[in-house]
């Protein structure tokens, strides 16, 4: 297709012009195509927006290089069977839609009076959208934003009004036109109409509440999703507004049950609504509406859950008899809770809505496993079962993060040669290193990658998408950094891998790889529900590879070795399975020990955990220790592999660190 760009000087100009033909107005590079769809389990379908390429696109500036002119989206529009056309309102226009009315509706007659301005029909033919430049300094706004005091979309009216520069919203376009003028400046037109049809009620006071409440926040939610209608509250809970109208009306729901729970407690409320999917949007982070929508939920509360010992105070514990009353909130029998099978991507190896981890040395195979399994993926092809015989897979999007392997010369090209056909690679997206530098786990963005890329997502690796300032050795922040991925996991039933490292010490005493559970503490192996382990297999044969389970907390035995080959001349080939492989052999090896002997069993996990938790650099030797205490070594076996290992110790301040010598450091490569 052409990309034919504009010349910036000339598109300002052009924008600025104080009247506009349409036929002008259809040459700025702001147009998209838009297709009905069903998102996040909703009943109802909503206009999502496509670039000219036929890939999903955002409206913020973002995405802007991939929007177009009037003319090429109306060729993919014709070619690729999108429902319509639209456009995103550029800085210098306005829009106001007016839905439900009838011809002769007063609204209709009041704005056709004093907005002589292109009009057409809305796509249902039930509204109206006028079309018109607007002098946005001189409306009323406030970081950027119309000011609070209007509504953008006046609930009571069906009436809206947006503004270019000030909304990131996209407008259908028609052509069924009602009033064919050019696009003229209407900006006084624009504050009449935003003073008499979109003022908000006055906001009330949010009002000296008296916390009532007996429950913390996790009590609160947890008693919400037992309750009667605890489906109902889950399902909003989990951002689901299929339900309602409007989100608004969902956000009312929820702050409403929220009341209840909490006693009309408002920073209870606040901090409990901004855990829920419902919490994590823009919206909810404009203290205007946030004040306005728990306020309005506290002041139509009228009724609240208490026990009949009344309200304890926070730094009370509960007595006897207050925690027997409580007790019943805390337990579910058995026999409420139905089993169901784990919901398998690939059986036995990955698992939708959860994250595994696949681990090993530089070079050992596990970038050619993570991109097999997105082909397999991706072409709807075969992967090994746990008898050895090949299942088939369902066909599905696949996104791939990779930033230290070339897109054009690296992964793509790996993947063509792991058997990607042309109708795979239509599933397979990668995250744009240009445009994506940065981005971590906790990124806000991930959401709408996810809703586009699904069922299968790889990291590669984790140390690129954990986030610099995160302390692998410390579970808190890891599980901080990861909570986000891990929801989004859980919310689009994604299969997520993320690929670490083993580092390799050749002084670790035993020859081989020093950690079991890759880079980082033992906290790293709580993140994931699965870990394989990816090494060479001893022999003969030095093509041959190995993937083995490491962990799986949902099987009650350990899945065999999946094998494979990689050879210059046959590429990749599955090798069918092994019992008889464990990790060990890959972290182990099968070096001698030396003239030290061969030290015992607990001696030789003592120094393999000192080595695993000092990968990253020196820790807080109260740490070493707390760590080991957990993981059942005690503490003269661990002072005695430290001083087999010539750990070095060292005072900062009053803290005490351990770090590895130099000949232990890991190496930090694929």
């Amino acid at each position: 297709m052409e990309n034919v760009m504009m010349d910036e000087n000339t598109k300002c100009q052009e924008v600025d012009k104080v009247t506009m033909e349409l036929s002008e107005f259809k040459q700025l590079r702001i147009w998209l195509c838009w297709r009905y769809e069903k998102k996040n389990n909703r009943d109802r379908s909503t206009k999502v927006p496509y670039g000219a390429d036929g890939i999903a696109i955002g409206t913020t500036q973002d995405y802007s290089g991939r929007w177009s002119t009037f003319e090429e989206a109306s060729r993919a529009y014709e070619k690729l069977g999108f429902d319509g056309v639209g456009f995103v309102i550029p800085k210098g226009f306005g829009d106001i839609d007016s839905d439900h009315r009838k011809e002769c509706d007063p609204i209709n007659a009041d704005l056709i009076e004093h907005l002589q301005t292109y009009v057409e029909n809305s796509p249902s033919k039930t509204g109206r959208h006028w079309i018109f430049k607007c002098d946005t300094s001189a409306i009323p706004s406030q970081n950027g934003k119309l000011v609070s005091c209007y509504y953008c979309k006046n609930p009571n009216n069906d009436l809206e009004i947006y503004f270019g520069g000030m909304t990131n919203r996209f407008l259908t376009f028609t052509g069924d036109v009602v009033s064919d003028l050019p696009i003229v400046d209407c900006t006084e037109s624009a504050q009449r109409f935003l003073d008499k049809y979109m003022l908000r009620p006055a906001l009330p006071d949010t009002p000296d509440i008296v916390p009532h409440s007996c429950l913390t926040v996790e009590q609160g939610i947890a008693k919400a999703f037992e309750c009667k209608n605890g489906d109902k509250f889950r399902k909003v809970w989990y951002g689901n507004t299929s339900d309602y109208k409007s989100p608004s009306e969902a956000d009312m729901y929820l702050a409403g049950r929220l009341a209840f729970w909490f006693g009309c407690d408002y920073n209870l409320m606040e901090e409990a609504f901004s855990q829920s999917n419902l919490g994590q949007r823009d919206k909810w982070n404009r203290d205007d509406y946030r004040k306005r929508t728990l306020t309005k939920a506290i002041q139509g509360c009228k009724e609240i859950y208490t026990l009949d010992y009344g309200k304890l105070s926070d730094n009370e514990d509960f007595s006897e008899e207050e925690a027997r009353q409580i007790a019943p909130s805390l337990i579910k029998p058995a026999v409420n809770v139905k089993s169901r099978a784990v919901p398998w991507l690939i059986e036995g190896f990955l698992i939708e809505g959860s994250t595994t981890g696949i681990q090993g040395l530089p070079g050992s195979g596990k970038s050619f496993l993570t991109c097999k399994t997105a082909v397999e993926v991706a072409n709807g092809g075969e992967f090994p079962k746990a008898d050895g015989t090949m299942m088939k897979l369902n066909s599905g999007r696949v996104l791939m993060a990779n930033f230290d392997d070339a897109l054009e010369f690296g992964i793509k090209p790996r993947l063509e040669s792991l058997g990607l056909t042309a109708e795979g690679a239509k599933r397979i997206f990668f995250l744009d290193p240009e445009t994506a530098t940065g981005i971590t786990f906790d990124d806000k963005r991930l959401a709408t990658v996810f809703e586009e890329c699904r069922p299968l997502a790889i990291f590669d690796t984790l140390q690129h998408f954990i986030g610099g300032k995160v302390d692998l050795h410390r579970a808190n922040e890891t599980n901080t950094a990861m909570a986000q991925l891990k929801l989004l996991a859980e919310k689009y039933n994604t299969a997520v891998i993320i690929v670490q490292h083993i580092s390799k010490n050749a002084a670790s005493g035993n020859g081989g790889a020093s950690v079991l559970w890759g880079l980082g503490s033992t906290a790293i192996n709580g993140l994931f529900r699965s870990v394989w382990t990816v090494g060479k297999v001893k022999g003969e044969d030095e093509t041959l590879r190995a993937a083995v389970s490491s962990k799986n907390n949902l099987l009650p035995y350990v899945p065999a070795a999946l094998q494979y080959s990689l050879s210059q001349t046959e590429g990749f080939q599955w090798r069918g399975i092994s019992r008889e492989i464990t990790a060990r052999d890959f972290i182990r090896g099968d070096s001698d020990t030396g003239s030290r002997g061969r030290p015992s069993e607990q001696r030789s996990e003592a120094q393999e955990f000192i080595l695993n938790a000092l990968t990253f650099g020196k820790m807080k030797a109260v740490d070493v220790f707390e760590e080991a205490k957990s993981e059942g070594i005690s503490e003269r076996t661990l002072k005695r592999a430290k001083s087999q290992l010539g750990i070095k110790t060292f005072q900062e301040g009053r803290v005490w660190y351990w770090e590895l010598p130099k000949e232990h450091q890991s190496v930090n490569i694929h």
